[in-house]
């Protein structure tokens, strides 16, 4: 079974209704909400939360760095945080996305996905 996915950067907290209403015309079956700069702080981190909750779609998540070709430039303890404070609130992707590099390299990383995976009915897709 192929999906259609429909990728949407969303770099404005504010801006998540805008962002939620650019899905519906797509044709798509999955959404990617690119969160590149919205892990650094709580504004932020509740846009991403309300990116999944309020997802027409299932949705993938994802933090991409920009050493991998994306545009989050804060530390990793951020990511961990966005990744926390989703299974803090119950709010859990159809599937997230993280480098693969990252995945080996971080312990806290794994820790949290894990936390995330265990929290419902969430894939994890590694990136190279």
């Amino acid at each position: 079974m192929a999906l259609i996915a429909v990728s949407i950067a969303v770099t404005d907290p504010t801006n998540v209704t805008g962002a939620l209403e650019a899905v519906g015309a797509s044709g798509a079956n999955l959404v990617e909400w690119r969160v590149d700069t919205l892990a650094t702080d709580e504004a932020g981190r509740r846009a991403c939360r309300s990116l999944v909750e309020a997802s027409p779609l299932p949705c993938i998540l994802t933090c991409r760095l920009a050493e991998e070709g994306g545009a989050y430039t804060g530390d990793e303890a951020d990511r961990i945080e966005l990744i926390e404070s989703l299974v803090t609130a119950g709010v859990v992707p159809r599937y997230l996305d993280i480098e693969a590099v990252a995945w080996h390299r971080d312990d806290g990383l794994r820790e949290a996905v894990g936390r995330l995976l265990d929290a419902g009915e969430c894939g994890l897709v590694l990136s190279t």
